[in-house]
């Protein structure tokens, strides 16, 4: 999430992860999946709520969240994700995910609407906006699936939510890097759509390999 820049807080660019399906879901009312979550409802000042809950929500937020960057340090954060990656290291595919891969594909490529695509992208577009606004390049970024789910995933589907970001790099100083199509095994996913820690760190490693190269990430 983007935070608006203070004398000591100086954003250069922003992460925003996208996955191909992203694009299909009505998150207007979701706390976690999708674009137009809580955490960007607060970042476009966006007031439309729809329950009491995501009003509590929303008075909640700011404040929580200013809190873990005011008191977690870089040792702290260090700590977590080596812990995390301890667990969850050598946690890969069983032989009964990959055998029922097809239930998998069907919840990530199920129906678009017309209508959910269209908001979606009018959120996405107006972040990108906000992150300009306060100086910080926008950077979408696409991980990778694994090879059963990359080689059937509908060609259409792919090339459709492509050819939008490849658009709004033209509209705005807005850059995608795709590694949908990065090549890891089966030990690197705990399931079919999703890293591993050993899978997060090769795609981080390629992430950062790409930064470099377009001059985004200082090598310092």
């Amino acid at each position: 999430m983007l935070l608006p820049p203070t004398r000591n807080n100086f954003i250069k660019f922003v992460l925003i992860g996208i996955a191909p399906y992203s694009f299909r879901y009505d998150n207007r009312k979701s706390f976690v999946v999708g674009a137009k979550n809580i955490q960007y409802m607060f970042a476009l000042k966006d007031r439309q709520l729809e329950t009491e809950c995501d009003k509590y929500r929303m008075v909640l937020f700011n404040p929580h969240l200013n809190h873990i960057f005011s008191v977690m340090t870089e040792a702290q954060a260090d700590l977590n994700y080596i812990q995390y990656k301890r667990q969850s290291l050598t946690k890969g595919i069983s032989a009964t995910n990959i055998a029922e891969w097809e239930k998998e594909l069907k919840h990530v490529i199920s129906e678009f609407r017309l209508e959910t695509i269209e908001q979606n992208l009018n959120t996405l577009e107006d972040y990108i906006k906000l992150c300009l606004k306060y100086k910080a390049r926008p950077i979408g970024f696409m991980l990778p699936f694994s090879s059963i789910i990359r080689q059937n995933y509908p060609k259409e589907l792919i090339f459709y939510v492509r050819y939008i970001l490849h658009q709004f790099e033209k509209m705005y100083d807005f850059m995608f890097i795709d590694l949908f199509d990065l090549s890891l095994g089966y030990e690197n996913f705990q399931d079919l759509t999703h890293l591993n820690a050993r899978g997060a760190f090769y795609s981080s490693k390629e992430l950062n390999k790409q930064l470099h190269e377009r001059n985004i990430l200082p090598l310092k």
